[in-house]
């Protein structure tokens, strides 16, 4: 195998941390807010740090895994890492770190999933564990929004953690086909359908539609970019240019519910209103609406796609 397995994301590098990362990793080991549960709060010494960069070299060379670090395209500056080290077991778990500059961007998300595929993937890891302190609300989110499943507690080394599995996704004969409906379909459908291609385009063909035909905003776009997703070459479209053939059709506005056509066959139908970002009065908080409504979105989403799948596996796409 090689230490240098290069990986990609949408807006991540991820490449082998070496001893040229030594004295970033180090620093990133070193703040407060990584080292609190990471580390159980210990001040590591570098020559820990330079340990931890010889076992994961040395895990890449035999098995093809070890520790990514995580940068931004065409830029130096480490971020953070994600990849698999083995702890107190014989079994490597996931672990991921960013620095704090980072946090609320997803960038933890984006790594841990990159790595988590490539193994499942690639290597062809039957499942991965990650564990994490109960109280770490965040590093929890991450796993849940990456399709980890919780196993419960655990005590490993005199600690109680929660602890995560995945495992690779069952096959399923064809994608789902999901439709977001609004009145415009300039901000909030647009949002969803890019969020439903990003995150479970595997298995989801996502559109979007509106009653009326407009343009999409560019707040929407700036706010799906910030995470990673992209909405540029995303037109405003009409119902009628939708595939009449769904499996699922969701309205996220009150309006488009009302205006909701019929589609033919077992179709399941779910309405979610969200508030119209595009009425918030002043850019700054226009964008911090965006985003807002991005994730409400996205949480949303969560909830519901994994219960559409598990249908869809249990009745070969037949949706309830």
């Amino acid at each position: 195998m090689s230490a240098h397995v290069l990986l990609s994301s949408p807006r991540l590098d991820l490449r082998p941390v070496d001893l040229s990362d030594g004295e970033s990793l180090h620093s990133l080991l070193r703040t407060p807010e990584v080292r609190r549960y990471l580390l159980d709060d210990e001040l590591v010494e570098r020559e820990w740090t330079d340990g931890l960069i010889g076992r994961s070299r040395k895990t890449f060379n035999e098995g093809g895994w070890g520790l990514w670090g995580l940068r931004r395209h065409d830029r130096n500056e480490l971020l953070g890492f994600a990849g698999f080290c083995i702890f107190s077991g014989t079994e490597p778990e996931l672990i991921y770190a960013l620095g704090p500059a980072a946090w609320g961007k997803g960038l933890a998300e984006e790594g841990a999933r990159t790595v988590c595929s490539y193994a499942l993937s690639s290597l062809g890891w039957e499942s991965i564990e990650g564990s994490t302190d109960p109280p770490n609300r965040s590093s929890m989110r991450v796993m849940e929004r990456i399709g980890m499943e919780p196993l419960g507690l655990r005590k490993k080394d005199e600690h109680e953690l929660v602890f995560y599995e995945m495992r690779p996704v069952a096959p399923i004969t064809r994608r789902l086909r999901v439709v977001v409906i609004c009145t415009h379909n300039s901000a909030r459908s647009q949002m969803a359908e890019g969020l439903l291609r990003g995150r479970w385009g595997q298995w989801i063909e996502a559109s979007s539609a509106g009653s009326e035909r407009t343009t999409v905003k560019s707040a929407a776009v700036a706010a799906m970019a910030e995470r990673g997703f992209a909405l540029e070459g995303h037109t405003s479209k009409t119902l009628d240019e939708i595939e009449p053939e769904q499996d699922v059709v969701i309205t996220v506005c009150d309006n488009a519910r009302e205006a909701c056509p019929y589609f033919p066959g077992r179709v399941l139908n779910l309405h979610q209103a969200f508030d119209d970002p595009s009425t918030v009065d002043g850019e700054r908080a226009r964008a911090a609406a965006f985003a807002e409504t991005r994730d409400q979105i996205e949480n949303w989403l969560e909830l519901e796609v994994g219960g559409w799948l598990q249908a869809a596996r249990a009745k070969d796409l037949d949706v309830p």
